[in-house]
């Protein structure tokens, strides 16, 4: 499993001492960071969302689920609003539809296929949070039929 050809061991050994490669002196107290200090390590959106992030969906986000589904009840029980034909920003449907969660979230022991790399996806990522993308060009659209779609969903890792 590699993920920005990072392999498990290095991304666990960035996050246990600080760096790739296990120190020779493993009772220093160079290893003991401060209390706020956090380790960021940055990974490839391309490569996550073809590894862990695969499982994420458009439908797993609140407001996609309630955008296609025009009879809809938000979780009040109140019956969403109705669409007039055009194109809506992800900003306009999250007000109109009462600030739904537009944020998609999974564990990974959920899902499993035929890479066999649930166990390490599961150690390292477990939790994953997934929002839908703040481009301006992510569009909501109502045809004049009723139809809807959705154009340009990009996924960005969020932790």
């Amino acid at each position: 499993m590699s993920y920005n050809s990072q392999t498990l061991d290095e991304i666990i050994e960035k996050y246990i001492y600080g760096n790739a490669g296990k120190p020779s002196d493993l009772v220093t107290d160079t290893l003991i960071r401060p209390i706020n200090d956090r380790a960021v390590y940055q990974i490839n959106v391309n490569e996550y969302m073809a590894g862990p992030g695969r499982f994420a969906r458009g439908s797993m986000s609140t407001l996609v689920d309630q955008f296609f589904r025009p009879d809809a009840y938000d979780m009040r029980g109140q019956k969403l609003p109705d669409l007039a034909p055009g194109s809506y920003s992800k900003e306009q449907i999250w007000t109109i539809y009462g600030k739904p969660d537009f944020g998609i979230a999974f564990q990974q022991y959920n899902y499993y296929d035929e890479r066999n790399d649930i166990a390490e996806r599961t150690f390292l990522w477990n939790s994953t949070s997934i929002k839908l993308s703040d481009d301006p060009n992510l569009k909501f659209v109502v045809l004049s039929d009723g139809t809807r779609a959705a154009s340009d969903q990009v996924g960005s890792y969020a932790s």
